[in-house]
């Protein structure tokens, strides 16, 4: 038995280390355990194949359907007012020209009933129309050329010793050189005795003549309204007179007549004035147009043809009215035939 060492003071070495062991073993036991229990990743599952995507066919295009037209913003819905109440205006019947005209002529507007006379009678109006027309333009005429003698239509002259009707007619332009026009609306015949000092009524405006065929009347016209109206003749059926517009030649008292080729007469061309072949009566008035020839107005050896259709184309009259007409007639007055 091994004798026991001299005591000395314990040393503090080993407790220190001891200590320091301890430690250290705490240390690694709690740093390994903490690992052992912490999970572990699983490793990744390894990656799923990729399938080749499937390839479709290319569908069919279809065409594509057309735009429709965008709507209309939607508007406020008004709500229509009621319609005011509809006035009923009566409407009076169309009036006749004849009312008009005797409207005018009751107010005393004689030369505007006139000038409408003149407008209507120059157109295309029936027989009744035209033979009222008629008898409302002579009532005018008579009213403003004799009865008013209206300084706008007529001069008043003064008869100077030594006058005829042909003396006076060549003093006024407006007469055209003719006593018809004074004969006319003094009332003067053919061979009228002048007085020195008389007044005599001398119209300013201009005539003219209108023949209606269907009517078988004529009408010496003053500003295109009736003065005075006489009965006529006209081309028989196969001879008609021609409607149209003519214009006066030349005049013949006591003509002598060329007949046509296709009649038949005793004896040489010309026939002479008073035979009873002779068909023209005391005057004939030459009507002049470029187509139409041989046309006149005449007087007639055959009064009972008055009226109806008998001449070869011609205007007959009475010798008794011829010879008014052949005084007013001058060179280029116009002569209209109408049906």
């Amino acid at each position: 038995m091994l004798a026991a060492p001299n005591v000395r003071k314990p040393s503090r070495l080993p407790t220190i280390l001891m200590a320091l062991a301890v430690a250290s073993a705490v240390s690694y036991f709690a740093f390994f355990r903490h690992k052992a229990e912490a999970p572990v990743a699983a490793p990744p599952a390894p990656a799923a194949p990729v399938a080749a995507p499937k390839v479709e066919p290319p569908a069919p295009v279809a065409e594509a359907p057309k735009p429709e037209p965008a709507p209309e913003p939607r508007r406020e819905q008004k709500k229509a007012a009621a319609p005011p109440p509809v006035a009923v205006v009566f409407t009076p019947p169309a009036r006749s020209v004849k009312t008009e005209i005797e409207e005018l002529i009751a107010d005393g507007k004689w030369r505007d009933a006139r000038a409408r006379v003149a407008a209507a009678f120059g157109g295309p109006v029936g027989d009744a129309e035209r033979q009222e027309l008629a008898q409302l333009g002579i009532r005018i005429n008579q009213e403003l050329l004799q009865t008013r003698a209206d300084e706008k239509d007529v001069e008043i002259y003064e008869i100077q010793q030594g006058d005829t009707l042909e003396s006076i007619a060549k003093k006024f332009r407006a007469l055209n050189g003719v006593k018809g026009a004074i004969m006319y609306v003094n009332n003067y015949k053919e061979n009228a005795l002048l007085r020195a000092g008389r007044k005599v009524r001398l119209a300013k405006g201009s005539w003219s003549l209108i023949v209606d065929k269907s009517l078988f009347k004529m009408w010496v016209l003053y500003e295109g309204c009736p003065f005075k109206g006489y009965t006529i003749t006209t081309g028989a059926p196969n001879k008609e007179t021609p409607v149209t517009k003519f214009v006066m030649g030349g005049k013949n008292p006591k003509p002598a007549w060329w007949p046509p080729a296709d009649v038949k007469i005793q004896g040489k061309a010309p026939v002479p004035y008073g035979d009873p072949q002779n068909p023209l009566g005391d005057w004939w008035i030459s009507l002049e147009h470029d187509l139409y020839h041989g046309i006149g107005i005449h007087g007639t050896n055959d009064p009972g043809s008055i009226g109806t259709k008998a001449s070869n184309g011609c205007i007959r009259m009475l010798n008794e009215e011829v010879v008014e007409v052949a005084a007013l007639a001058y060179k280029g007055m116009v002569v209209t035939i109408v049906e």
